[in-house]
């Protein structure tokens, strides 16, 4: 009877440390994949904002009635963007 209560008292034990480990790690992978998508969100709002800027300064150019291919040389965007844009904004 008490080789049951030991075995048991281990076992109890055992599944205690198992659902504390596990919660363990379920809090540590939250908190990564956290940073992790912090960290891709802000690169991507970088990302974002630098194309805004681009098409932002690509407009000004065809306001002004830039050519093209220097628009292109100047913000690096395809003909096929630039001609999109022209579109746009006549």
């Amino acid at each position: 009877d008490s080789l049951r209560d030991e075995a048991s008292y281990v076992e109890t034990n055992y599944l205690c440390a198992k659902m504390e480990g596990h919660e363990e790690g379920l809090a540590e992978g939250h908190a990564e994949g956290h940073a992790e998508g912090h960290a891709e969100g802000k690169e991507e709002g970088k990302e974002e904002g630098k194309e805004e800027t681009t098409r932002t300064i690509a407009v000004k150019l065809i306001h002004q009635g830039v050519e093209i291919e220097i628009i292109k040389a100047v913000t690096g965007l395809s003909v096929a963007a630039i001609e999109d844009l022209v579109k746009s904004v006549r």
